[in-house]
């Protein structure tokens, strides 16, 4: 056989197996036959394909056409797990909050709370950056305090959830984080000398998160804020509640002015 004639031969198959395809695949006539399970068992199919925009489209179909099926219950909980796989967390909030509207005495529907929550989880924790001195009052800690308010409201209206003990064990650790990003912050002020704001962020740290890993700290900058303040009595008595929390606390804050740190004199060698 001639290398023309192989090379026809070889388009006509792909041809036939292209046709074959194209007749094999699901068409509106044919969904309009199926039923919620059968659209469902689709939608599934490729959620475990991980073809996230096609599991849409699929559950889409399910809600659509059978409104008031089951199916159409576990399709929005689906969809908040493609969601979440894709990272869209304005889809997933919004699709949880339309669930918990529409159903909200559902057995499920503390699921929807959970996911919630769990879409602003973050990813990778923000904390302060003491080496670089990044501006930790220009930090981005919404994303936390939203996630943290989310879980709140589920462990509120469902505390015997099984989501539930998760969902209290990540506001722990929210907590500490968010915690320590104001510590960030109080800290950066302290380093710039204003001993103002430094105060008033380490005492909104301590009214807001009390029970946090960062009120050690957060009491001796207050004491080393107040002291810096001449304002002795304050300062005292701050370090007496440091005193009587943590028995033998040993201060080990330093904060050296702008221009004794070496990222601000490499900073000042390049300006």
């Amino acid at each position: 056989m001639s290398h023309f004639a192989r090379l026809t031969k070889a388009v006509i198959i792909a041809c036939l197996l292209s046709l074959l395809a194209a007749g094999c695949a699901s068409t509106p006539e044919d969904d309009a036959a199926k039923t919620a399970a059968e659209l469902y068992a689709d939608a599934q199919r490729t959620i475990r394909n991980a073809n996230w925009e096609q599991a849409i489209k699929s559950l889409r179909r399910v809600q659509a056409r059978y409104p008031f099926d089951p199916y159409a219950t576990q399709a929005h909980f689906d969809m908040l797990f493609v969601h979440h796989e894709q990272g869209d967390v304005e889809s997933l909030v919004e699709e949880a909050d339309r669930f918990i509207k529409e159903n909200p005495r559902h057995p499920k529907v503390d699921y929807a709370y959970y996911m919630r929550g769990l879409a602003w989880f973050p990813k990778e924790p923000f904390v302060a950056n003491g080496w670089f001195d990044i501006d930790q009052a220009e930090a981005d800690s919404s994303g936390a305090e939203k996630s943290f308010q989310y879980f709140r409201r589920l462990v509120e209206a469902f505390p015997n959830s099984q989501y539930a003990p998760d969902a209290r064990g990540r506001m722990v650790w929210l907590q500490n984080v968010m915690a320590r990003h104001e510590l960030g912050v109080a800290k950066w002020y302290m380093r710039r000398e204003a001993h103002v704001a430094a105060v008033a962020r380490v005492r909104d740290l301590l009214a807001t998160y009390p029970d946090s890993d960062s009120k050690a700290e957060a009491l001796e900058v207050m004491v080393l804020g107040y002291r810096k303040l001449g304002l002795d009595d304050l300062a005292a008595d701050a370090e007496r509640v440091l005193q009587l929390n943590y028995p033998g606390y040993q201060f080990s804050l330093v904060f050296k002015p702008r221009n004794e740190r070496w990222i601000d004199w490499v900073r000042d060698f390049f300006d």
